[in-house]
């Protein structure tokens, strides 16, 4: 629970956060009004997804990876959508989307929404107490990255929600953990540390398991969708890495994105120097991970602090993500601030207040600076905050909660 300060605080932070959020969304409305609001569904990433799913129905899978023909194809299609789109995922995520392209896209986007947002809050109680898990959820859904990723139409909720049932499960449950993890490679930069934790813990089931769901999750796309994998190799990879690596101009993609690297070339520091950044950031935060798993527990308030942390560390590790990203480790934190809010130091609660504001202070710098600023410092810390703290666990025995 939270002090009254301490949910002022909070309430203050969520408002923060959410001012861009509905400037944004007031945007998208205004702009397409009255036309429809399907455009406003449309006008972002869900218009890649569904695109997608439409061209797998079709049987016209080349188009999806080949990003000359994909911007081409949503440009003829999409007359009022402007920027560059293209399919910027492994062939087995389009496993997530196939059943969109059977549904007209605002219901698509009503059914990928709704079911995104059910797994997320559904994983949440999985590293929440009970008697806790309502005003977690409540915190939860009025998180700005939460509508961020809703505005967006991104994969976040997913990929968050797997995020929270492998760190969740991976003492009492490895193999489900594993199989948790075999499917987060859909979008497997966020899985950078994933091994570390398993390895350190070691669950060498959950490896079996997170290793053979990821072996089959890309034998099926394989089967299903022929030629994909080298067509994603030799045309999505080389767009992508150009779009990582080049040289900052202020755009709306590159304002979204969150890395350190990120963050230097933003600063037009030479490409072997962000790197060099974001190398020191990832080995930071890998040394804070395997300490963090290493560790033998003896409370659940303690292996919920774990979990929110590896959450964090994961995101400071990748080079290549973007605000929405940060949905699964926000809804963790939403639910640790529920159960033991009152617990954690002035600075670990002002640590988590500035990371719940995320996304929208960072944008606002990244528009007044124009540049990208590095906001997942904040979950830098806050994982390597957890990670310093003395091996022997201080705190009281409590029900254990976490399945």
């Amino acid at each position: 629970m939270l002090s009254p300060r301490r949910k002022r605080a909070l309430f203050f932070a969520v408002l923060v956060g959410l001012i861009p959020e509905i400037l944004m969304a007031r945007a998208a409305l205004v702009t397409h009004f009255p036309s429809s609001i399907l455009y406003a569904a449309l006008h972002r990433d869900f218009e890649v997804f569904w695109t997608a799913a439409d061209l797998l129905r079709l049987h016209a899978i080349s188009i999806i990876f080949h990003p000359q023909a994909f911007q081409a194809w949503l440009d003829r299609r999409f007359t009022f959508s402007r920027g560059v789109r293209l399919w910027s995922y492994p062939p087995s995520t389009l496993l997530l989307v196939v059943p969109l392209g059977w549904l007209q896209p605002l219901a698509a986007w009503c059914v990928w929404t709704i079911v995104g947002a059910a797994a997320l809050l559904g994983a949440l109680r999985l590293s929440t107490p009970k008697t806790s898990f309502r005003a977690a959820v409540l915190l939860a859904v009025t998180m700005p990255v939460f509508w961020d990723n809703i505005l967006v139409g991104q994969n976040a909720a997913f990929t968050g929600a797997l995020t929270i049932v492998g760190f969740s499960l991976i003492d009492k449950k490895p193999v489900s953990s594993g199989i948790s993890f075999g499917l987060l490679t859909i979008k497997p930069q966020l899985g950078l540390l994933v091994p570390l934790a398993i390895f350190a813990s070691g669950r060498w089931r959950a490896f079996a398991a997170a290793a053979l769901t990821a072996v089959l999750l890309a034998v099926l796309s394989a089967v299903l969708f022929p030629q994909a994998w080298p067509m994603f190799f030799a045309h999505v990879v080389p767009a992508m890495n150009y779009r990582l690596t080049r040289h900052y101009v202020p755009t709306p993609s590159q304002g979204y994105m969150s890395s350190a690297f990120i963050a230097a070339r933003g600063l037009h520091l030479p490409k072997s120097v962000s790197w060099s950044i974001q190398t020191v950031i990832s080995a930071l935060a890998a040394g804070a991970m395997v300490v963090l798993w290493r560790r033998r527990l003896v409370s659940s308030l303690a292996r919920q602090r774990r979990i929110v942390a590896s959450a964090a560390l994961c995101l400071a590790a990748t080079p290549f993500a973007l605000d929405y990203d940060a949905v699964g480790a926000t809804t963790l934190l939403a639910g640790l601030l529920m159960t033991q809010g009152d617990l954690l130091t002035r600075e670990r609660f002002e640590i988590a207040l500035l990371a719940i504001a995320q996304p929208g202070w960072s944008l606002i710098l990244a528009l007044v600076l124009h540049t990208p600023v590095f906001p997942w410092a904040t979950w830098l810390l806050f994982g390597c905050m957890e990670a310093l703290r003395p091996a022997r666990d201080a705190d009281r025995e409590a029900p254990d909660f976490l399945i």
